[in-house]
């Protein structure tokens, strides 16, 4: 009987430390007689994503009075803290990795950023957001 098995390396919540790391893996089979009849490797080089913003409304089509959902896509258990930033500034108290806009005029136009602390460690990401003129 040929039996053969397809393992599945699955990494969830990699720590960022690892960012660029290699790991090499070899699996050997032996037959019934111990001899050793195949040998596979493989490397795997491992890359942590930094954390991506979503946004509910496309980024250059808000309009006066849109309500903008922004969220982080990629966010995992090694991330210790958020902070939302607008043109640079810190926005007080926005420490989730979601954040509400309501676009009341042009003002709001900008650079939204979050930095997400993991592992000691800042990782930024930024949207750029357009308000257009109510009535426009």
């Amino acid at each position: 009987m040929n039996r053969q098995s397809h393992p599945v390396l699955n990494l969830v919540a990699v720590p960022y430390a690892l960012d660029g790391v290699l790991f090499s893996c070899q699996v050997a089979r032996h037959g019934p007689s111990g001899a050793m009849y195949a040998t596979v490797s493989t490397e795997l080089k491992v890359d942590v994503r930094k954390p991506a913003i979503l946004s509910s409304i496309p980024p250059q089509q808000v309009q006066c009075g849109d309500v903008v959902r922004l969220s982080a896509a990629g966010t995992n258990v090694y991330d210790e803290r958020y902070q939302w930033f607008f043109n640079d500034q810190p926005l007080a108290g926005e420490t989730r990795p979601r954040l509400v806009v309501r676009a009341g005029d042009v003002n709001q136009s900008g650079r939204y950023a979050l930095e997400v602390m993991r592992e000691g460690q800042p990782i930024w990401s930024e949207i750029e957001l357009t308000v257009h003129k109510c009535g426009q």
